[in-house]
């Protein structure tokens, strides 16, 4: 609570909507704010903006063996919330009531108005290295292949730039520093110049997939 209230996320609230508010741990440890917002979502126009192709992706990562990996920080909290919108935030605590400025988790448009942000951001950078860069969600992954380390080094440039321009942060706090694959730095989630890698759930190794796949049914 003091940590948004310090950044501007949140403010005090005289509104009299006033959703129920838990808390959820996240796998570092620290606590993640969530509301029940289910009422709300009743009365929401749902956003139809689609996640990037997995398969599409999976495709583009055949063949590939050099990767960087990077998770971008406070995710939807990146969104502005409409000035005449913001009453409509307000959520009951221990300590009083408060509404979010900027977009929250709870809302069924929150994950289409991040999509469709990155969209917009990433969008020079996608159409610039056609094969080499894919998002989902918060995560974004370049992949060359070895010879191509010089051209890696560029699409990491520039993807920092566009980060930068629109004022979106990687996570630091998950940062892991002097690994044995890079002898460098990793950023949080980051990882830079690997020849293997984890992305969304499947293990990237020497231009292989290696998938797990759990079938129920007949």
């Amino acid at each position: 609570m003091e940590d948004n209230l310090e950044k501007g996320y949140i403010v005090a609230s005289s509104s009299y909507y006033g959703s129920p508010t838990f808390t959820v741990k996240k796998k570092d440890g620290t606590l993640r704010i969530v509301h029940d917002y289910r009422w709300l979502n009743e009365f929401m126009v749902i956003d139809v903006t689609s996640l990037p192709c997995i398969s599409s992706i999976l495709e583009e990562l055949r063949g590939k063996t050099l990767f960087s990996k990077f998770d971008s920080r406070a995710g939807y909290n990146n969104i502005q919330i409409r000035n005449e919108d913001i009453y409509k935030m307000g959520f009951k605590t221990n300590k009083g009531l408060y509404e979010w400025i900027v977009m929250p988790f709870g809302l069924y448009t929150a994950l289409a108005m991040f999509t469709r942000m990155l969209n917009e951001i990433l969008h020079p950078l996608y159409a610039k290295y056609p094969g080499m860069f894919h998002y989902y969600m918060d995560d974004c992954i370049i992949m060359t292949e070895p010879e191509q380390q010089v051209l890696h080094e560029e699409i990491c440039h520039m993807f920092f730039n566009l980060f930068e321009t629109h004022q979106l942060y990687l996570k630091l706090a998950k940062c892991e520093f002097f690994q044995t694959e890079i002898d460098y730095l990793k950023l949080a989630k980051c990882e830079f110049f690997q020849t293997e890698i984890d992305y969304l759930g499947i293990r990237v190794k020497e231009g292989e997939l290696m998938i797990s796949v759990l079938r129920s049914g007949p």
